[in-house]
């Protein structure tokens, strides 16, 4: 041993990997034009035009999702083998590779749509789909993907009336939205490119929005989606922001338990739980999902929590209060002008 580690003795060791917070800006595209491979991730269109001709329903879908103004960093492409049914096809991508958020099928079939719409909500993630459908347009109708949907109060299936829905238009909003941090952006008043718009009456508006549908329509030069919601009439950006809020404070705390050596039944110990929590919302207060100004945390007292409790080594009555951003959508203006 040399003169310098007989007087410093250094041991570094390399901490373990942190647990991973799951990413909710990917989008798998399911389709059954290929039989070569179960799923895989593509981050420009030409890794996709080597796997996929130009006139297949999976080229077109990654092009709409890879052209938007922002686009996500990858997409997945997944295959209904043989005469698999797209719900299989699902459940089995979701066995070799569970890192996506956003779903779509290219499927126009009310049942395939439904079946995968099903599966997604159990698992929180997103499923998007479109109908070219005329009874959506009809208020009484009950027949369609949308009204089916709505019926089951879907809180993450995103249903979209489109006249030329084989163009997936669905392809190009979550390929745009998923190019924002999670929950930051309104789904509402977003450009598409690529998608022509459809020429909606009154009427026929009101009986898609009626059903919480989404539809393309043109404002102002641009082709835009509206109105942003979930088949249950939830918004868009608030499922998504909850999800993130969510699972970012669970891998955030587990990392605490992970890379220390013990938290320990104390003040101190609970103070490093509340200042975790308080570094997560703050994160999400940047990303525009809760208002900073109304963040509230509380953590019991040592004192208050009984002995039995302590000794089980679970901390519990850790609260949050915070209120949401959301975000206007429509403005009403009166005034009064005199000469």
């Amino acid at each position: 041993m040399s003169l310098i580690d007989e007087l410093v003795e250094v041991n570094i060791k390399a901490s373990s990997s942190p647990i991973a917070r799951i990413g909710l800006n990917t989008l798998l595209i399911i389709g059954n034009s290929k039989k070569e491979h179960r799923v895989k991730a593509y981050s420009n269109m030409a890794e996709v035009r080597s796997d996929y001709d130009l006139e297949s329903a999976e080229y077109k879908c990654a092009s709409l999702a890879l052209f938007q103004e922002g686009k996500p960093a990858k997409i997945f492409i997944g295959q209904a083998l043989n005469t698999e049914k797209f719900a299989d096809a699902y459940l089995a991508i979701t066995k070799e590779n569970n890192d996506f958020y956003g779903v779509m099928i290219t499927s126009k079939k009310t049942d395939d749509q439904l079946g995968i719409a099903e599966l997604v909500e159990a698992d929180q993630k997103l499923f998007g789909c479109s109908s070219n459908d005329k009874h959506i347009l009809e208020p009484n109708s009950q027949t369609h993907i949308l009204h089916k949907a709505y019926a089951k109060k879907y809180k993450r299936s995103i249903v979209s009336y489109h006249a030329d829905a084989s163009n997936y238009p669905e392809a190009a909003w979550m390929g745009l939205m998923f190019s924002y941090e999670a929950g930051s952006a309104s789904w509402a008043y977003k450009a598409l490119r690529s998608v022509k718009p459809d020429n909606l009456s009154a009427s026929e508006r009101a009986a898609i929005t009626a059903k919480n549908g989404n539809y393309l329509v043109q404002l102002g030069g641009s082709n835009i989606m509206l109105d942003g919601k979930c088949a249950s009439g939830a918004w868009l950006d608030v499922v998504q922001g909850t999800d993130w809020l969510t699972n970012t404070l669970q891998t955030s705390i587990a990392n605490v338990f992970a890379t220390a050596a013990k938290i320990p039944y104390t003040t101190e110990g609970l103070a490093i739980i509340e200042n975790m929590v308080r570094y997560v919302l703050s994160e999400a207060a940047s990303r525009q999902i809760i208002d900073a100004d109304s963040i509230e945390i509380y953590v019991p007292k040592i004192a208050d929590i009984a002995p039995e409790v302590r000794g089980s080594r679970i901390l519990p009555d850790v609260r949050f209060e915070a209120r949401l951003t959301g975000a206007v959508h429509k403005v009403k203006i009166s005034g009064t002008v005199s000469v």
